[in-house]
This record gives structure tokens, sequence and C-alpha cells, in this order.
């Protein structure tokens, strides 16, 4: 029984040590956070499942780019909206947006998430095809 406690008191400041650090956590400057670098949406062009997209375009701090299928993916790292122009092949164009809204806390405070995406609007029915 001596033994035992001679050993934990040998440990004590170890384990003191371990449990200052722990509960330290990500408000160290030390202590890397794993956030990610910013929110992103799929969004759906039904008129792109059956016609290529020529093109995607959108204004940073935003990036959009075909997900396939049909599927833009967008994607940004602060709060804000992105809007999103889609041609077609058969030059056809499709806008949308995509807000962003603060989602982080705690260690990551600067995370966002898509909240919200409009319907994709056909705003040129191109003259190809």
């Amino acid at each position: 029984m001596i033994a035992v406690a001679q050993r934990f008191a040998r440990l004590a400041p170890a384990l003191v040590l371990v449990a200052l650090l722990s509960a330290e956590g990500c408000s160290s400057s030390q202590v890397a956070c794993p956030c990610g670098t910013g929110g992103y949406a799929s969004v759906t062009v039904p008129a792109a499942e059956n016609t290529p997209i020529a093109a995607v375009s959108t204004d940073p701090p935003c990036t959009a780019m075909d997900g396939g299928g049909g599927t833009i993916v967008v994607v940004r790292g602060s709060v804000g909206t992105c809007q999103v122009r889609v041609r077609l092949a058969s030059d056809d164009t499709y806008v949308f947006s995509v807000q962003f809204r603060a989602s982080g806390a705690g260690c990551c405070p600067d995370l966002v998430t898509a909240v919200d995406a409009s319907v994709p609007t056909l705003v040129d029915a191109g003259t190809a095809g």
C-alpha cells in the first residue's frame, strides 16, 4: 500500500500537468484546432443533368465548380452570399445564390455553413441546339 502511494506521489505532478494542458485545449495559442477552411453547398441544376455544363462562374471570395451529374459545388470561407452563374452547352444560362452564415464557436469561431440556396432560374435561353 505504501509503495502505491509513493508511486502516485511521483506521478502526481505529471498528471496535474497533463490535466492542465488538456483543460487549456484550443484556447492556447500553441494548439492547432482542426477547423475547416469554409462552408460549401451542392446545388443541382436539373437541366444540367441532360445537357453538359459549359461554364460556371461566381465572384470572389466564392468559388464554384462543376461537381458532375448536374451538381454545382459552391465554397465560401466567410459569411455572405454567393451569386452563381451556370452556362450549359445549349447556351441556356441559369443563376442561383447560396447564403453562408457563421456556425463556429469555441476552438473554431470563424467557421461558416451554407444555410440557404435559391432554386436555379433560367435567365437566358440560349440559341444553340
